[in-house]
Formats: structure tokens, C-alpha cells, sequence
């Protein structure tokens, strides 16, 4: 896994996609736009703590350590203070260029 920020062109599955990386973890997944974190990563085998998947519950907050994401929503829950922070809901975000996420309680699907 090399560094994760920028925007390499890659493709997953003939669409151009980012490579998501999960710091401490070796685990990583490939997100395509319009597509959010969480879904990118349970259709890839990598489960993240998630409940209302609507960006109200913050169950999936995370932090990115490096590269950009966009939420899919005007203002998810999450306080001015913790996105100037880094940290993002991975299940209203989206991958603007690789990403690395420091999300601790991700795991492997079984």
C-alpha cells in the first residue's frame, strides 16, 4: 500500500476509482464516485460501525489522516470543530482522491 493521497488513476471494475486505506489495519478498498465510504467498503468485505447510514448518528465517525472527501449532505452531524478536525462520516462521504482513514473499529468481514 503505498501513500494514499492524491488521485492516481486506478479503474475498479472499468470505472475510475480511489483507493481507501484504513491506517493500523491493512485493510483497504477502492471507491468509485457517487458512491459512499460505507458502501464501498461492506461491498469490498471491510465492515465499519454504522446505524442510520443518513449522517445523523455518527455510529461510523471517523478521521481522515490524508486525502479529500465530500459529504453528500449540506451539514451532517458533526460539529464545525470536528470537520476543520478531519473527521467525516463515511456514510454520507465520498472519495474525492485516495483516502486514509483512521477508523479503529473497522474489521474484515468474516
Amino acid at each position: 500500500m503505498g501513500s494514499a493521497s492524491g488521485s492516481r488513476a486506478r479503474t475498479f471494475g472499468g470505472v475510475v476509482a480511489f483507493r481507501v486505506t484504513i491506517l493500523g489495519t491493512g485493510l483497504h478498498f477502492e471507491a468509485v464516485p457517487g458512491e459512499t465510504l460505507l458502501a464501498a467498503a461492506r461491498r469490498q468485505g471491510v465492515l465499519m460501525p454504522s446505524a442510520c447510514r443518513n449522517g445523523t448518528c455518527r455510529e461510523c465517525r471517523c478521521r481522515v489522516g490524508q486525502g479529500q472527501v465530500r459529504h453528500t449532505i449540506a451539514w451532517p452531524g458533526l460539529s464545525a470543530d470536528e470537520k476543520r478536525e478531519g473527521w467525516v462520516l463515511p456514510c454520507v462521504a465520498e472519495a474525492e482522491s485516495d483516502v486514509e482513514l483512521d477508523a479503529p473499529r473497522a474489521k474484515a468481514a468474516p
